[in-house]
């Protein structure tokens, strides 16, 4: 992924959020915020705060949820249809599956 994806973006300002509000919060997620179980975990660890940053940070999560699925949306759709065309060029390495 680069820094012009968004759900990168998003994780980064969520990333922000939960040092503030649980400072040592990726030592009880176990990988980046980039991952359904992180972003499940990171809920349960702000469930209960109240703050506005904490608010904010949920829907930060909303978005990063949104986004990942778009991603993977687009990615199957891509997928299907580059294996509708039956080329070969995906098996030069590189421009097919890495």
């Amino acid at each position: 992924m680069s820094w012009s994806n968004p759900a990168l973006l998003r994780s980064d300002r969520l990333h922000a959020d939960l040092t503030l509000l649980c400072p040592g919060y990726h030592n009880l997620l176990g990988s980046g915020l980039l991952s359904y179980k992180a972003l499940a975990r990171a809920v349960k660890l702000i469930t209960r705060d109240r703050t506005t940053r904490a608010d904010i940070a949920r829907r930060r999560i909303r978005r990063v949820r949104r986004l990942l699925r778009q991603v993977r949306e687009l990615d199957t759709q891509i997928t299907r249809l580059v294996a509708a065309l039956g080329t070969s060029l995906t098996d030069i390495y590189g421009i097919g599956n890495t």
